[in-house]
Order: C-alpha cells, then sequence, then structure tokens
C-alpha cells in the first residue's frame, strides 16, 4: 500500500525543516561572534561621572556602551554578507554584556552607592 499524499507532504515538510536546522547549525558559530579569526577585545566604559539615578545619566551611559561596542568589533565590514552578519552579532554580544552591567550600576546608585572616580565597566566580544 503506497502512502497518501498528505503523509508525503508531511514526510517532506519535516526533512525540510530538519535540514534547513541542521543548515543553521553548521553556520551559527560564523554568526555569533566567536569567530576564531575575530581577536577578543574590550573596551573600557566610563561610569563615575554619571548620574545613573536620572535619565540623561542612564541614556549617556547606554550611548557609551553603544559606541564602545562597535569600536570593539570593528571595522565594520562593507561587502560580504557573512561578514557583516558576524559583525552584528559581535556587536549585539557587546551590548548585552554592556547592559547586564548597567542594570546593576544603577541599582546600586539608586540603592545610594556612590563611585570612586576609577569606576568603569569593561565591554569587550
Amino acid at each position: 500500500m503506497s502512502p497518501r499524499p498528505a503523509h508525503k507532504f508531511t514526510q517532506t515538510l519535516i526533512g525540510s525543516a530538519v535540514a534547513a536546522a541542521a543548515m543553521f547549525t553548521a553556520s551559527a558559530p560564523a554568526f555569533a561572534g566567536n569567530d576564531p579569526g575575530r581577536s577578543q577585545r574590550t573596551v573600557e566604559v566610563r561610569v563615575a561621572d554619571l548620574d545613573l539615578t536620572s535619565q540623561a545619566g542612564k541614556a549617556r551611559l547606554a550611548q557609551r556602551i553603544k559606541t564602545a561596542s562597535h569600536t570593539v568589533c570593528s571595522p565594520e565590514p562593507t561587502r560580504s554578507l557573512i561578514d557583516k552578519m558576524d559583525y552584528n552579532s559581535c556587536v549585539d554580544v557587546a551590548q548585552t554584556g554592556g547592559k547586564r552591567a548597567m542594570v546593576t550600576l544603577i541599582a546600586q546608585a539608586e540603592s545610594g552607592k556612590k563611585f570612586a572616580a576609577d569606576t568603569s565597566i569593561q565591554v569587550g566580544n
């Protein structure tokens, strides 16, 4: 007895999904910002001069983290789509780490902690 057409369609759909997942998994390290060809770098972001209890201070720190993330992952590629995707992934990883540190610092500032003059965070890839 031959399989019903709907069953064949389901098998084809599942097979295509598995193949697509395998391709994405195989290529994930190239886009994850952990390319062995990219050097691991960090940039120090100053914090002590900001009032992290104010919206202006929080916005300024967010901008510093964004700028540092682009600096860490530079140079920005201009041609290859894969290189652009790798760059964007690197920036995302760097910004995520910086934003985590930012949340901690804001909580400390709002609880009354005073930061030393050399207080900074490291933003890296």
